[in-house]
């Protein structure tokens, strides 16, 4: 997978060359006779996926070279999703599939968060996101500094530090600390994450697919049951064999962050007839012959 560098859209084309391009025809599809050989398809596939989601994590506005700190909410929103599909794609080829669907969810997760931010595009919804995300900063500064009161000044030299890391956050931010209610908001853009899905159109796909990766975040029961325990009528014993990753676990996340990767690129300046766009849809059009192909093979095994 190539790695993400700062780049402008005009550069985009050349780099965009040096990227493998899976090409599938349906002699192909119709070649695929197991799970290993989809399984192989699909991770070619995400390779793809996360070369381009990595190429265009690097685009900076060619005026300034820099993100503002409205542009750098989606940006680094952007570059994390980045990272948390070059690890799941670790995860895949280490054939883990627990861990698999825990980093799943927080790819559905930070898609969700760049749609709902980039359609709703606006300097309040921007601070909401930061003062939301600082609120434990301003409870912890109000803390040391009770604490410091209670000494009649007397401040240590770790709460002097930081008390100065916090202003520097503070400041990066945009926001002053005090600006920031340690209780409010309750959740960033008066949403919470089931309403930002909803607003986004992606509702049934949190419902379908997602929802229930929830409980490998938090390790509920459901999740213990399934994956770390085996059942027997004389009761349980450990699991510890993993599970195997399998294509419908890499497919439909591949086309939720392709689309995803076209609204970013075309949210910071790219033309519809740009390279990059024509080779997201040609790798979304894979993915779904590549999804079609398989659900079709499991309904004749």
């Amino acid at each position: 997978m190539n790695e993400s560098k700062e780049t402008e859209l005009a550069d985009i084309g050349e780099i965009l060359e040096t990227i493998n391009h899976i090409e599938i025809t349906p002699e192909q599809l119709d070649s695929l006779k197991n799970e290993d050989d989809f399984m192989h398809l699909s991770v070619e596939l995400m390779k793809e996926t996360a070369s381009i989601v990595a190429l265009a994590a690097g685009v900076l506005p060619p005026d300034s070279k820099k993100w503002t700190r409205d542009q750098a909410i989606i940006g680094g929103n952007f570059v994390r999703l980045s990272k948390l599909l070059s690890a799941h794609l670790d995860q895949i080829c280490q054939k883990r599939q627990e861990v698999v669907f825990i980093i799943s969810r927080l790819l559905f997760e930070n898609v969700v968060n760049i749609k709902f931010l980039i359609k709703n595009d606006s300097t309040e919804l921007f601070d909401s996101y930061v003062k939301y995300a600082l609120r434990n900063e301003r409870k912890l500064r109000d803390l040391i500094s009770k604490n410091i009161e209670n000494r009649k000044g007397i401040s240590l030299h770790i709460e002097h530090r930081m008390l100065s890391s916090i202003e520097k956050v503070a400041r990066k931010s945009g926001i002053k600390i005090d600006d920031v209610l340690p209780n409010q908001p309750k959740e960033w853009g008066n949403k919470n994450f089931y309403e930002r899905t909803r607003d986004v159109g992606l509702e049934s796909t949190y419902l379908a697919l997602y929802g229930g990766s929830s409980r490998s975040i938090h390790g509920n029961w459901t999740d213990i049951l399934d994956h770390h325990l085996e059942y027997s009528d004389q009761g349980f014993s450990p699991k510890f064999e993993w599970g195997r990753p399998r294509p419908q676990q890499i497919l439909p996340i591949a086309q939720l962050i392709l689309e995803t990767t076209k609204e970013f690129l075309l949210h910071v300046g790219s033309a519809l007839d740009a390279p990059i766009i024509r080779r997201i849809d040609s790798i979304f059009d894979n993915t779904k012959a590549a999804d079609s192909a398989h659900e079709g093979w499991l309904s004749s095994v």
